[in-house]
């Protein structure tokens, strides 16, 4: 029972973006069939960029992350290849700007669409590697 509580206010503390920068609160996440990754290697995956958008992204709202396989598989093959991994999983997602912008690199108010690589050997932790525009 204990651990089960631990798990669900660690989940709550990466989605609301307690002391983080970036809002995270509203994220909805949107996971497509996958023949390549059970539901909870896709949220793990999703966990950690939640929670560098949440750390990194000032006065920015991240909206809304998914997973499309056939997206994903176009690209992972050669990102995992990049970084020596034995997989890699490429995200999409949807955040807005803020009216006072974010550290002066993007626009007040604007919406923008990023893809966000991560990567894994074995059965290890996913990376987040690298993100930017779709």
């Amino acid at each position: 029972m204990k651990r089960t509580l631990s798990l669900v206010l660690l989940l709550a503390l990466l989605l609301c973006g307690c002391g983080g920068k970036g809002d995270v609160s509203d994220v909805q996440m949107n996971i497509g069939p996958s023949k390549l990754y059970g539901e909870g290697e896709i949220r793990a995956a999703m966990g950690v960029v939640v929670e560098f958008f949440g750390k990194n992204f000032d006065n920015c709202a991240l909206y809304e992350l998914s997973y499309d396989e056939e997206f994903s598989a176009k690209h992972a093959e050669a990102e995992a290849a990049q970084y020596g991994a034995d997989d890699a999983i490429v995200l999409k997602s949807v955040f807005e700007v803020g009216a006072e912008g974010s550290n002066g690199s993007l626009e007040p108010g604007s919406t923008h669409y990023y893809t966000w690589t991560l990567t894994r050997s074995g059965d290890g932790m996913w990376n987040l590697r690298n993100w930017g525009y779709a």
